[in-house]
């Protein structure tokens, strides 16, 4: 999961990140979506890293509750997913 690449002299690591879209229905038609605004420009939905062990579902239901403070008495669609899958730089600290 963690695969390290290299990419024009730059070690890049592998990142997987889970999380759902909220919503709400209103009336008939209408739906209202849930979008966090995070570093005061960037929308997102709520999601975030997969932590050791976890399965998506698991760090998807933690981020929800985590981020926004909803539980997950309220999924409807468990079978969605969307992934992205994205390289970040990988930093070597040493102590």
């Amino acid at each position: 999961m963690d695969k390290i690449i290299i990419e024009q002299g730059i070690n890049l690591k592998k990142v997987y990140s889970a999380g759902f879209v909220v919503f709400k229905t209103i009336g008939d038609r209408k739906h209202q979506f849930l979008l966090l605004k995070k570093f005061n420009t960037q929308l997102d939905l709520p999601k975030g890293h997969l932590d050791l062990g976890e399965t998506t579902m698991q760090a998807a239901i933690r981020e929800l509750k985590e981020e926004t403070g909803i539980m997950n008495n309220y999924i409807v669609d468990d079978e969605f997913i969307f992934e992205d899958v994205y390289y970040t730089k990988y930093k070597r600290f040493i102590f």
